[in-house]
C-alpha cells in the first residue's frame, strides 16, 4: 500500500494505528517508522455497545482534526470502519473519506489491495484513509 502511494505521488503526511500488534506491523511495513499509536483506533468488536460509541467519538474527534498538508492515513478494523461510516470494508480494503462541514465523513472511494483508483482523491489534503488490515493481508505484504 505504501508503496502504490509513493508511486501515484500521494502525499502521506502522518499513519496512526491501533495499539494492536497486526496494524503496527502494517503500519510499519507499508509506510517506514511515521507511524504511531492511536488508541481510538484499537477494535472495540467485544466492548459493550457504549464503548464501543464513545471510541467511535474520540476517533472521529482525531480525524477531524486533520488538516493536513497531505493524507492521514489510519490502521485499524473492521468494527472502527463501520462505526465510523456506516459500511463495512472488505477484507483488506480501505475506505477514503472526506470530512464534511457538519463533521461527519463523505466515503470517497473504496481501496482494494494492490490497487488505487486511476486519479485517486487522496491527493486532496482534507482527505483521510482509513485501512483494514487482516493476518491474510499482512502475509502478503510480508512476502512481497
Amino acid at each position: 500500500l505504501g508503496k502504490l502511494f509513493r508511486e501515484r505521488g500521494i502525499k502521506v503526511e502522518s499513519v496512526l494505528h491501533s495499539q494492536w500488534c497486526r496494524t503496527r506491523e502494517t503500519a510499519r511495513l507499508a509506510f517506514g517508522n511515521q507511524v504511531r499509536d492511536e488508541p481510538a483506533f484499537n477494535s472495540f468488536f467485544s466492548q459493550s455497545s457504549g464503548a464501543g460509541e464513545t471510541q467511535t467519538n474520540q476517533a472521529r474527534a482525531v480525524l477531524n482534526a486533520w488538516h493536513g498538508p497531505g493524507a492521514l492515513v489510519v490502521v485499524t478494523h473492521q468494527v472502527n470502519i463501520q462505526a465510523l461510516t456506516g459500511a463495512a470494508a472488505s477484507s483488506a480494503e480501505g475506505v477514503v473519506l472526506r470530512p464534511a462541514a457538519d463533521g461527519s465523513f463523505k466515503d470517497d472511494c473504496t481501496l482494494s489491495p494492490g490497487v488505487l483508483p486511476a486519479k485517486p482523491s487522496l491527493l486532496a489534503p482534507q482527505t483521510v484513509c482509513i485501512s483494514r488490515i487482516d493476518t491474510g493481508w499482512l502475509n502478503k505484504i510480508c512476502r512481497a
